[in-house]
């Protein structure tokens, strides 16, 4: 039996890996970059996303490079919405890896009931660096680690409560002296292409798939039309698994079904963003400068997640800049002359340095019923626009700030900003659900009311997309959807 997964994002790779370790021939079909040649010659400097609240990451050459190729492989048209589509090995993984939010996800991927040999999959392929335990493992002679490690001991049965970031590091390729944070890292997962891998990959753009089709004497097949170095080639398979994102897939799914023409809602997370100080958990001289901390906050009618970053690593990405770098040398040299000092001293009670290690950038990621975005396909183009929400909900967005601060108050954690920064619409990176309206809850699709043999196991076909990063949610479902097949 011959299977073809369409996409090799981290669903993509994952899905190739567990389906050819049961035995299946599987080809894992995504783009090379690399390779087209429309975007010879474009300056990446010349190209404006507007990324400043979005993320730091931004200020990668590589990242912004990667997006441009991508948004030239995968046209878009966009309105108040920023999206973000790579079409690289691993995807956004390759350059973010994933805050896998064990603590936020629990009770959804509970539902999932995943199976033994499922779980063991997945614990054996992703890697997971609990933050505050490797804290604890390489400075437990420090005394502000041992009081953060009793801290956070005292409030670990309770879900309510602060808890440890988790995130998809290998462990043994982190260096102590240069630990991973907006920049490559080897330590990240995905940021290294794998190697050993058990499935073949071929390296071309799906243009469309035919189901049943005309054309060939093999029954109930699928047949893929690639775009390869220029060149359109058929293949056959018996199953495919779509896994491109909630984009992707759309897009592909919308381009093989001419007559599928309508608009649909991509659900993604409003973010809102603010400085707090924590006095009881300081982040180390030397610490991981991605997300440390998470809460799941339970608001009665309404819960949000929170994602807490050492505010010294943004300090530091933003001086590290090459604008800033170029056009402000001296004052950059005094800045980072300034921060190495407030490092120094920062073991002092109450003075700047002592402040400014327990400062982090939270991130609010509020429930996606505040979203009120669209997607289509039409002229050959997705298109996805997004209204002012916070506009026309104000009233409950500011109800549900002031929550917050005494929800995090009570807690020992301190919102430092009056009002929240809004992120432009997108900007969580978190989309889903816009194919489940053609699809089944496993992920199957129905054509004329026939059940095919091509099922999409990625966001797209979620009608539900949880409130913390939803990364270790999708790619268990991906997995659990693959047990009937």
């Amino acid at each position: 039996m011959k299977l073809a997964v369409i996409g090799n994002g981290i669903i993509g790779s994952i899905v190739s890996s567990y389906l050819s370790s049961k035995g299946y021939s599987v080809d894992c079909i995504g783009p090379d970059l690399g390779d087209f040649n429309k975007y010879e010659g474009i300056n990446i400097k010349n190209k404006n996303y507007n990324s400043e609240n979005i993320s730091p990451k931004f200020k990668r050459n590589d990242l912004l490079s990667c997006k441009i190729k991508s948004d030239i492989f995968f046209p878009k048209k966009t309105n108040n919405f920023f999206s973000l589509e790579l079409g690289c090995e691993m995807g956004l993984a390759k350059y973010w890896g994933a805050n896998l939010a064990y603590n936020g996800l629990k009770n959804d991927i509970k539902k999932l009931e995943l199976n033994n040999s499922e779980k063991l999959f997945l614990d054996k392929y992703l890697p997971k660096l609990n933050v505050q335990k490797f804290y604890e493992n390489k400075f437990n002679n420090e005394l502000e680690q041992k009081e953060v490690t009793k801290y956070l001991k005292r409030l670990s049965d309770k879900e309510d409560e602060i808890k440890s970031s988790v995130l998809s590091l290998w462990e043994d390729k982190c260096d102590i002296d240069n630990l991973p944070n907006i920049e490559f890292s080897e330590a990240v997962f995905g940021a290294v292409p794998m190697k050993n891998i058990n499935y073949k990959r071929i390296l071309g753009k799906v243009l469309k798939l035919e189901i049943n089709p005309k054309d060939t004497t093999l029954n109930e097949k699928i047949r893929l039309n690639l775009e390869i170095n220029n060149h359109e080639y058929a293949y056959f398979y018996d199953y495919v698994f779509m896994a491109c994102g909630a984009i992707g897939s759309y897009r592909l799914f919308k381009q093989s079904f001419e007559d599928i023409n309508s608009s649909d809602k991509i659900f993604h997370h409003p973010i809102l963003t603010s400085l707090t100080f924590i006095p009881k958990i300081p982040y180390p001289k030397k610490h991981i400068g991605m997300c440390n901390l998470d809460l799941k906050c339970n608001l009665n009618d309404d819960s949000v997640f929170i994602n807490f970053f050492p505010s010294i690593s943004l300090a530091k990405s933003f001086l590290n800049n090459k604008s800033f770098v170029n056009n402000f040398k001296i004052l950059k040299c005094l800045l980072n002359l300034v921060l190495k000092t407030l490092i120094k001293t920062s073991n002092i009670p109450f003075s700047p340095g002592w402040i400014i290690r327990r400062i982090y950038l939270s991130a609010i990621y509020l429930p996606s019923k505040y979203s009120n975005s669209n997607i289509k396909f039409a002229n050959k183009y997705i298109e996805i626009s997004s209204k002012e929400i916070f506009k026309e909900n104000k009233k409950i967005i500011n109800k549900l700030w002031s929550k917050i601060v005494k929800y995090n108050s009570k807690r020992g954690i301190y919102n430092l900003l009056l009002k929240p920064i809004f992120s432009p619409n997108g900007a969580d990176l978190h989309y889903s659900s816009t194919l489940k309206e053609y699809t089944d809850p496993d992920g199957c699709v129905y054509l004329d009311g026939e059940k095919t043999k091509l099922r999409i196991i990625d966001s797209s076909s979620s009608d539900y997309l949880p409130l913390a990063n939803p990364t270790l949610y999708f790619i268990s479902r991906a997995i659990r959807l693959l047990r009937e097949f």
